[in-house]
């Protein structure tokens, strides 16, 4: 772990003035040694906020949005003048650094980043994150985690199938149906139930100790739903937000390979959020490639390294490559506060998608730097991008669900799993 001096305290400033963030964060960015930016040292636990005795935990929902904005306006402006910002120290590889700020931001906050970096700061973000192919395999996975994309979808996939598999188990013990959990939802405090132990004098740890209805349906949608959404912003694109703004949705793909293993390819499809007849007319599927069968790849037309490719001329064409809930007649995939996802009828992309082949990397734990090729992967770039999860389950709800047993206690939960294998 690499220290740092300790740092004058900083005076708070209200959420609202962002002008004095950015002069603050600003003159942070201008210290060439990254050991001493504001941070959190490489071996603190990820519930730290670098600030010794204060974790997330013990931190109001305000006070850890402006934390976390805090540390993403710093790390922004890092970002967007990287080429200004000479790191002396041949012993910091800027990929992980970036990599290792980024997962001790909450995961929901992460986002943040996307609406503070400049075009420039999020090209730089493609280069930044290619570092982390200089840091030998070995090396990535004993500092605490492998920092490739595949890993990052099967972690996040494991805990929507564990949202679903608690969906059941709460259900079948308690006998809820969703006519009673809407009851329940109208009838009850949408805030969650919680236990306020003193920590310190004037702090609160708030221990959430059982789920409101209303968030343990939005927890079981997400479940149902099965996908992973991710909100994209690309770089130079004329128009602003409306139209630089999209979501990248995967699931993983259904299927056996030639030897009747699993595979570990993803479908999906990009969400343009524009008129349903655009969208019928240009669905943009994608397959990625087999990830189970080789770690990293490379750009045909750059030789770059990269993670996953996501191919537009290889679509998941058929309705047997679908999951049921994406089939007809439905074809809809339920969302969070409604945000459904529509999957229309599967085409061939027109142009200029009809080559295109997208290369992502990890820039953070759900958040990933992205380019487009045309041409199959050979031809000219096409889009500089990056995608940040939408984070619709929490490992923190999670783990409640299951300490609740699915409402019916820890020992109804383990009496579910125990029929549930019986019936099997």
């Amino acid at each position: 772990s690499c220290s740092r001096a300790r740092k004058p305290a900083r005076t708070r400033v209200p959420i609202g003035d962002r002008a004095a963030r950015w002069n603050r964060a600003t003159r942070f960015a201008a210290d060439p040694d990254p050991r001493s930016i504001p941070g959190i040292p490489r071996a603190a636990p990820s519930d730290t906020v670098g600030v010794p005795g204060i974790t997330w935990a013990s931190m109001t929902e305000e006070q850890r949005y402006e934390e976390a904005y805090d540390m993403i306006v710093r790390l922004a402006t890092t970002l967007n003048a990287y080429e200004h910002v000479a790191f002396t120290s041949r012993a910091t590889n800027m990929g992980a650094y970036v990599y290792e700020s980024l997962s001790r931001v909450p995961e929901e906050h992460r986002g943040l980043l996307v609406n503070e970096l400049t075009d420039r700061g999020l090209e730089n973000c493609w280069f930044i994150a290619g570092l982390l192919y200089k840091i030998k395999l070995a090396e990535r996975e004993s500092s605490g985690g492998p920092m490739d994309v595949s890993s990052d979808l099967d972690a996040y996939q494991d805990r929507l199938d564990r949202a679903a598999a608690a969906r059941d188990r709460f259900r079948r013990i308690a006998g809820d149906s969703t006519e009673d959990a809407e009851t329940d939802a109208e009838t009850e405090d949408d805030d969650d139930y919680v236990v306020e132990d003193s920590v310190d004098e004037g702090t609160t740890n708030k221990t959430k100790t059982k789920m409101s209805s209303a968030r343990r349906e939005k927890v079981f949608a997400a479940g149902d739903a099965g996908v992973q959404v991710f909100e994209g912003r690309a770089a130079n694109v004329p128009g602003g937000p409306l139209l630089n703004r999209f979501q990248k949705v995967f699931y993983p793909a259904p299927g056996v390979n030639e030897k009747g293993e699993m595979t570990g390819v993803w479908n999906g499809r990009v969400v343009v959020k524009k008129p349903r007849f655009i969208e019928k007319a240009l669905p943009l599927y994608f397959s990625t490639n087999d990830t189970l069968a080789g770690r990293f790849l490379k750009v045909p037309a750059t030789a770059e390294d990269a993670d996953v490719s996501l191919d537009y001329q290889n679509i998941p064409y058929l309705e047997s490559d679908m999951p049921p809930a994406m089939r007809y007649p439905s074809r809809r995939t339920p969302g969070v506060d409604g945000d459904d996802v529509w999957w229309p009828i599967p085409k061939i992309a027109l142009p200029p998608f009809d080559t295109l082949v997208d290369y992502i990397r990890p820039l953070g734990p759900g958040v990933y730097a992205g380019k487009g090729w045309r041409g199959g992967g050979k031809g000219a770039e096409f889009l500089t991008f990056l995608l940040f999860r939408r984070v619709d389950v929490t490992e923190e709800e999670l783990e409640a669900l299951e300490r609740e047993g699915g409402g019916a206690g820890e020992e109804a939960f383990t009496l579910g799993e125990e029929e549930g294998a019986s019936a099997r």
